[in-house]
């Protein structure tokens, strides 16, 4: 590993006086205003669901926030919080505080998140007016970039009209959740330098007021203005959610070979919408609604257009001014609220895909007259759906199962948590729609996670180790002339009869008169066959060589532990993680280990994978509880999950250490995405 490398500055001679310094006021200032902002900066830790082939997994990563109200709101972006299963946040004087969601807006990249309530009030920040920002103005960039603590980086304001186009970026758009938030957000361009993690930090004048929510990095850093993000985090803080007028018609620049000198152009509308019912259609120039001009001549007048449509009164008739083929024309148009672009993946663990509500935009890409149904957005490889008769596949869409219309997710979640749980699961016949047809499928769902390999037939064993005897070692052994066998290598623990009547070194050359030949490896099989052919229990008379010496051993076979392949199997999903008892290879490996549960797999993404559970670490205690084997780690676990604990100590070996691990949960979700 390559160690820092540390630069010292030489000292100054002794008889030399150093200059006086002299402090820039700029920097003084600065300084000031760091020390005001500091106090309300949070770094947040996250903990976020995602949805991989039909899985859900989760993901650590950090953002930054400020804090707003004394009472812990506190202002991040939406795609660093959106899909928290549990957010941490460290203060600024390294307390750690617990923080839920309070409510989040994709389109404008915004969240609010509610830090755990205390005794004194939090430190705050105010809002600023990011419309008397100019080019040139000093900024502070805030935030934990890489997750480091809270640190400033300096800079000015570079542009107040920054747009993604796609000359500067390939695509000319940012989407989160299927928003392009470039169609709302105008960002203010500085220079004051962002990394992963400044995400949601704020951008802060010398005031120490934030005048934007520091979000991208396109070679400038990009802050959404404090005028957007006051407004949207003023909605979430009152009611959890934003509400949006939308006349569902895409807008953009008049063409340059328009001889109008207003408007906005109409690209597209979405069947059904306010715009479509007015009469408009594409090419229209929309000239105003209501009292609202619109005037979109460049690209960077489509955000504010936007944002002006956004703020329409709801519900009630407004005039509508627009030219068609040079014509000015009137209508009437009733603005409704706009819907989310996409709807929430869930995962069915049962089914192991996938789903989504299909939502009204969905039917005519889905080519669908109905939202009723399940929309299969994604399917696990190997579970129940990929290995239906014919296999489910993504973008099918759930009608019915066992007979049973399914009008919406809600409905198969529910179906699917009443189905009994066993070892072959229920069979159910499953209707979906495949471009166009209707085709049946039979899914067998609610298979049991328990996967016992023991054997059913005890073997017998004789508890040593051995190795081949090879015609060169014997006579390097000096051995009698034409001495076949094998070699004791180890007495295992727990016989006392094989401790006091055999040692290491020892040469069985014959078991009951059978010669134990065995001269490579592949001979051992035919040895440890023999073994195996006594009933448990029977007398063995062993023909051993002993420092040349020939003896006749009688020694008890025994039954044989099982393998590791034998033992049962539990694979835990809600905490990711896969166990089965400690076995005797086990011990043979770790001495120290006599008992516990052994981690034979941990899940990418879940509460054991955040908590840094390894593959072969074997569990001794669970919140204090010892382990002796999988029945009581199983019960351990069961406890912790009906109990819904927040913290789950395990006491785990590790080689030859031992180390606390602890597994923090979240038991919030709805049912359906639970881990």
């Amino acid at each position: 590993m390559a160690l820092p490398v540390l630069f010292f500055a030489p000292a100054l001679p002794a008889l030399v006086a150093a200059p006086a310094r002299v402090e820039d006021t700029n920097a003084v200032l600065i300084r000031q205003v760091a020390e005001r902002v500091r106090p309300a900066i949070v770094r947040i830790h996250v903990v976020a669901v995602e949805v991989d082939e039909g899985k859900e997994v989760k993901q650590e990563s950090f953002g930054s926030g400020a804090i707003l109200t004394a009472d812990g709101y506190v202002v991040t972006n939406h795609h660093v919080a959106a899909r928290a299963k549990w957010l941490t946040v460290t203060l600024a004087d390294k307390e750690e505080v617990d923080a839920t969601l309070v409510g989040t807006d994709p389109l404008a990249d915004i969240a609010v998140i509610k830090l755990a309530p205390r005794t004194t009030p939090y430190p705050t920040l105010r809002w600023g007016d990011s419309s008397k920002l100019r080019v040139g103005d000093p900024v502070l960039a805030v935030g934990s970039p890489l997750a480091f603590s809270q640190s400033f980086t300096s800079g000015i304001v570079s542009n107040t009209e920054l747009i993604l186009s796609e000359a500067s970026t390939g695509g000319g758009r940012m989407a989160l959740d299927g928003e392009d938030v470039g169609s709302f957000v105008r960002w203010i361009a500085h220079d004051a330098r962002i990394l992963h993690g400044n995400s949601g930090g704020p951008l802060v004048n010398l005031a120490g007021e934030i005048i934007g929510v520091n979000e991208i990095e396109v070679g400038l850093s990009g802050a959404i203005p404090s005028l957007v993000a006051q407004s949207v985090v003023e909605q979430l803080i009152k009611t959890g959610q934003v509400t949006r007028a939308s006349i569902g018609a895409a807008l953009q620049p008049r063409l340059k070979s328009s001889n109008a000198t207003t408007g906005a152009l109409v690209g597209s509308l979405h069947p059904g919408s306010p715009a479509a019912k007015a009469g408009l259609k594409p090419g229209d120039l929309l000239l105003k609604i209501g009292e609202t001009a619109l005037d979109i001549k460049v690209p960077e007048d489509v955000p504010l257009t936007n944002q002006l449509i956004a703020a329409l009164p709801l519900g009630a008739p407004l005039p509508v001014t627009f030219l068609r083929d040079g014509q000015e024309q009137k209508a009437q148009l009733t603005p409704t609220v706009r819907q989310p672009a996409t709807a929430e993946s869930v995962v069915i663990r049962d089914w192991g895909l996938t789903a989504v509500p299909i939502l009204p935009d969905d039917l005519p890409n889905l080519q669908l007259t109905s939202t009723e149904g399940v929309y299969i957005e994604d399917v696990q490889a190997g579970s129940a759906a990929a290995e239906a008769k014919p296999p489910l596949a993504a973008g099918d869409v759930i009608l019915s199962v066992a007979g049973k219309p399914v009008k919406s997710l809600t409905e198969l979640q529910r179906l699917t948590e009443a189905l009994p749980k066993s070892a072959s699961g229920t069979p159910l016949l499953v209707q979906v729609r495949r471009e166009g047809a209707q085709v049946l499928s039979l899914v067998t769902v609610g298979r049991a996670t328990e996967e016992d390999t023991s054997a059913a037939v005890p073997r017998s064993w004789l508890p040593v180790g051995l190795q081949p005897l090879p015609r060169a070692l014997a006579e390097a052994l000096k051995l009698p002339a034409g001495t076949k066998g094998v070699r004791i290598t180890q007495l295992y623990p727990g016989n006392a009869e094989v401790a006091q009547k055999l040692k290491v070194g020892d040469i069985v050359t014959k078991i009951d008169g059978l010669p134990t030949e065995a001269e490579e490896p592949e001979g051992m099989d035919q040895v440890q066959s023999l073994i195996r052919q006594y009933k448990v229990g029977t007398l063995a008379k062993l023909s051993v060589l002993r420092d040349g010496k020939p003896l006749s051993v009688s020694v008890t076979m025994t039954r044989a532990p099982r393998q590791e392949r034998e033992e049962a199997r539990h694979a835990d999903p809600r905490f990711g993680v896969s166990l089965r008892s400690v076995t005797f290879q086990d011990r043979l490996r770790q001495p120290g280990i006599a008992e516990g549960a052994v981690v034979l797999e941990v899940t990418p993404g879940s509460w054991a994978a955040l908590a840094r559970l390894r593959q072969g670490d074997v569990i001794l205690r669970v919140a204090g509880a010892p382990v002796k084997d999988l029945a009581t780690a199983r019960a351990a676990f069961d406890t912790a999950a009906a109990a819904k604990a927040r913290f789950l100590p395990l006491f785990v070996q590790r080689g030859a250490d031992t180390v606390f691990v602890e597994v923090q949960t979240d038991w919030s979700l709805p049912a359906g995405r639970k881990e």
